[in-house]
């Protein structure tokens, strides 16, 4: 019963039925926007330590963004970005294939493109995410700032 519930957040679960290609597309859409979030956070972080401000919105976007990313998405993208190396041997051939899409073989070809993105996307996000953690939410369970979670 659980089970059922929180896979109902896991993304890999809606493309375990389409085809590899399209599960690569989705992966690839997460790494750009873990590096938009990173590149806003590099430039809003410049923009503080050089006190010029010239748009309010890269620090909005951060925000708003960082909040999801740390709350409701956190898990699902974790779990998307280690479900592409995620392999386990074939037991008809004896090779090794992804865990989700049996025709694709890992660590052979493109393969192991995808699989570093995937451990470097990965290692961007859980550092991005601490980093902002630390940032907006409040570490008190008992705050005087309204604006702190």
């Amino acid at each position: 019963m659980l089970h059922s519930i929180f896979n109902y957040f896991n993304i890999v679960s809606y493309l375990d039925d389409t085809n590899w290609d399209l599960y690569i597309i989705f992966f690839y859409i997460g790494i750009v926007l873990v590096a938009i979030m990173v590149i806003d956070a590099l430039y809003v972080s410049y923009a503080f330590s050089r006190k010029r401000y010239s748009f309010t919105w890269p620090i909005i976007i951060l925000r708003y963004m960082g909040t999801l990313f740390m709350t409701v998405l956190y898990l699902p993208f974790l779990d998307y970005f280690m479900s592409v190396p995620a392999c386990v041997e074939d037991k008809n051939t004896g090779l090794t294939v992804h865990s989700y899409y049996s025709e694709q073989r890992c660590w052979n070809g493109v393969h192991i493109l995808h699989a570093i993105f995937a451990i470097f996307g990965s290692i961007m996000f859980v550092t991005v995410t601490a980093v902002l953690s630390l940032t907006y939410f409040e570490y008190k369970g008992v705050s005087n700032d309204p604006n702190a979670r």
